[in-house]
């Protein structure tokens, strides 16, 4: 009898903390720059990106964070002609733009307390990117056409930042951070379909030469639940 009394009231207690616990859902847009030392800092574009997420926080400094973001950058095939010292012999490539799919866990502190007006905050996690890349399709002085088409490919990821959030009402803040994105794809086994791209075999891999490093700069808006 005892031990039952005890098990309610344990269940008591974790549910009333459950209960009392706050939390928040959140909605960001932004932009994206790439910041890896080969390749795709140097061949894709800064773009944008948008997410939804939750805050469970602990106490008055503290949350856990589950967060997905979706992250877009455009291929610069101008830019590879022209490296290539082929931008003048009536060739042209497009797509190839490489999307990432991010999916986090983190810890995020508030060294003031949150229910001040203004509320500077840092935060890192762990999570897994899945990249995917659309369609290379080229074309050459004569109109020919070719199309290589890339599969995905998934990868541990780590982030870190800061930011501030700021109080708008009762149960709504604004909230502006950067933070920094590291995808441990270096290595990683990329395959691919070739139809019609002169010098490339019908069907192949290639490695990834890097990590995938950039920076999300973001702002969005928090709901308290």
């Amino acid at each position: 009898m005892k031990k039952a009394i005890l098990i309610i009231l344990v269940l008591f207690l974790v549910n009333s903390l459950v209960a009392q616990t706050k939390k928040a859902i959140m909605f960001n847009t932004g932009l994206n720059i790439p910041s890896s030392t080969k390749y795709f800092s140097d061949y894709w574009d800064a773009s944008y990106n948008f997410g939804a997420g939750i805050d469970i926080y602990l106490n008055s400094h503290l949350s856990l964070q589950g967060y997905i973001d979706y992250n877009h950058f455009p291929f610069d095939g101008k830019k590879v002609l022209e490296d290539l010292k082929e931008s003048n012999q009536g060739i042209s490539i497009s797509g190839a733009a490489i999307n990432i799919l991010n999916l986090s866990a983190n810890v995020k502190y508030h060294p003031i307390d949150i229910r001040q007006k203004v509320s500077p905050y840092i935060l890192g996690g762990i999570g897994y990117a899945n990249l995917s890349f659309t369609d290379l399709v080229g074309t050459d002085q004569r109109g020919g056409l070719g199309t290589l088409t890339s599969e995905s490919v998934g990868a541990l990821s780590i982030n870190f930042g800061f930011g501030i959030e700021f109080v708008v009402s009762s149960g709504i803040s604004i909230f502006v951070d950067a933070r920094y994105i590291l995808g441990f794809t270096e290595g990683k086994v990329v395959r691919y379909t070739s139809d019609g791209i002169n010098g490339v075999n019908d069907k192949g891999a290639y490695s990834l030469k890097d990590n995938t490093k950039y920076i999300p700069l973001r702002v969005g808006i928090s709901y308290s639940l």
